[in-house]
């Protein structure tokens, strides 16, 4: 496929599939909020991110239930069977998101009891310390809940099925929230440390500097390192527990250092620049400037790849840990952008607006709109993953006559251009692995992209495997889901 191709798979993958994971946080919150205000509860936060994590959870079985009747209704390899497919993939995201505001939630409330509070600076009464060590007390906690249900997960054999079990659905959606929730948990802790060293606001902004510097280090050690060193180690990961605990690890730390560098940026560019010393609008375009210069990276490190690819750098260690890095980084920047545009849409819905200090109530057309630009996403994505799908049948049906095989070509052609086959990733890697071919018998071949793997070398030396140490794909189709199935070599 194309340059352009893939970066249109891409862009679906990371900014459309990011957008639609910000709107999806705000239908439930804003659910939960109206039921909480209309009972006066509105001062308790944990019961409320508690409640919007399970009104999401209600809705996205909702969903999956009205998707998966009309997914068994439609024919086989059918552009509708594809788009369902695609949707019914992405909707853990419903849960993962409401599970990372119930972490914010119930983290302020832990530094509430113990006295700290984010914005008091330096401070000299222990309480800092206190809240240290219980936030790293509940990342451990976190994480270990991770280990287990990715253990879990791992025995399932229909966890990356479209039409898996009930069970196996809802595991799999509280095993990647508990992904997002370990990364979470970890940023605040590095947090409360620059926070209590830092003092004031301008201090934070210049400590922040420093702090990525270090976070940046750190983060690229471990993933174009010591990471891959652990994953060509045989002896560490000979067991499958100890691979899924790798990848737990990859996860968390770059969840934590990319979460950490996107928040630095809103910051500064749009509430320092903008907010203080320009305006608003232009702190916002900066910070889109930013991320369009990020997409340009992306683009630069796919050209660099002899089939065009945004995902798999055919071993080389440092090019992949940048590609890893990048596309995190779009993720969150697209978060934090369309989150912003979503307050404010939602902000000129409501009429007349709470005013400062009045009690917000969210009104059912607010709640509407929401979930109509969800679905909206839904779709759209769904719909760019079926265009994909087609394009590489034509071009499969263009290249046939060249192919030199011992199977037949339509049975090759097939065995990974159908969405419910086991090796299909939901919506992103029709395009990405299109131009991989295996030198044994000369016939395009599927390949899972580094965005499914977690960096390692490979003991496969095949030309798939491009020098990595290929794993399972994950489960679910979301920018950042890392599977429980990865780590173990297909």
């Amino acid at each position: 496929m194309t340059l352009l191709s893939n970066f249109v798979e891409y862009l679906n993958d990371n900014v459309l599939t990011m957008t639609m994971a910000a709107s999806v946080g705000l239908i439930g919150e804003a659910i939960a909020a109206d039921l909480m205000s209309k009972a006066h509860l509105v001062s308790l936060p944990v019961p409320q991110a508690l409640l919007s994590l399970c009104v999401n959870l209600v809705l996205v079985c909702l969903l999956r239930a009205a998707g998966l009747l009309l997914w068994k209704r439609a024919a086989d390899e059918s552009t509708t069977r594809i788009v369902l497919g695609s949707m019914l993939q992405t909707i853990p995201w419903f849960v993962r998101v409401p599970k990372t505001t119930f972490v914010t939630a119930y983290l302020q409330a832990m530094y509430t009891a113990v006295g700290w509070s984010p914005a008091a600076g330096m401070v000299r009464d222990g309480s800092a310390g206190i809240a240290f060590l219980i936030n790293t007390f509940i990342f451990l906690a976190n994480f270990a809940i991770l280990l287990g249900l990715a253990h879990v997960v791992q025995g399932r054999s229909d966890a990356s099925s479209v039409t898996a079990s009930w069970s196996t659905f809802v595991i799999n959606c509280f095993y990647l929230a508990f992904m997002s929730g370990s990364g979470k948990t970890l940023y605040a802790c590095w947090r409360i440390l620059v926070l209590s060293l830092a003092g004031p606001r301008l201090a934070v902004l210049t400590a922040g500097l420093v702090e990525q510097v270090i976070l940046f280090l750190l983060a690229w050690y471990m993933l174009a390192s010591s990471l891959p060193n652990q994953f060509g180690n045989q002896n560490l990961t000979r067991l499958p527990y100890t691979q899924t605990h790798l990848s737990c690890q990859q996860y968390v730390v770059v969840y934590a250092w990319a979460y950490a560098f996107v928040s630095y940026a809103w910051d500064l560019l749009y509430i320092y620049v903008g907010g203080q010393s320009t305006s608003y609008l232009f702190g916002f375009t900066l910070f889109i400037f930013v991320l369009l210069v990020l997409l340009c990276g992306a683009l630069a490190l796919a050209k660099s790849t002899p089939d065009n690819n945004f995902y798999d750098m055919h071993g080389h260690e440092s090019k992949a840990a940048a590609c890893m890095m990048i596309f995190w980084l779009v993720d969150f920047m697209t978060w934090w952008a369309w989150g912003e545009t979503m307050v404010i849409i939602d902000r000129g819905v409501e009429n007349p607006p709470p005013e400062e200090g009045e009690l917000a109530t969210i009104s059912p057309i607010t709640i509407l709109l929401n979930c109509g630009i969800v679905l909206s996403l839904l779709l759209l994505i769904g719909g760019i993953h079926a265009l994909n799908v087609a394009a590489l049948h034509r071009k499969k049906a263009h290249l046939r006559p060249c192919w030199k095989h011992h199977a037949k070509p339509e049975d090759e052609a097939h065995s990974h251009l159908n969405p419910n086959s086991h090796n299909h990733r939901g919506h992103h890697n029709s395009n990405n692995n299109s131009n991989q071919s295996n030198k044994n018998n000369n016939t395009l071949q599927p390949v899972v992209c580094l965005r499914d793997c977690a960096i390692g070398k490979s003991t496969d030396k095949s030309p798939a495997a491009g020098g990595f140490f290929i794993k399972k794909p994950r489960v679910g189709s979301s920018r950042d889901m890392c599977c429980l199935q990865l780590g173990f070599q297909r």
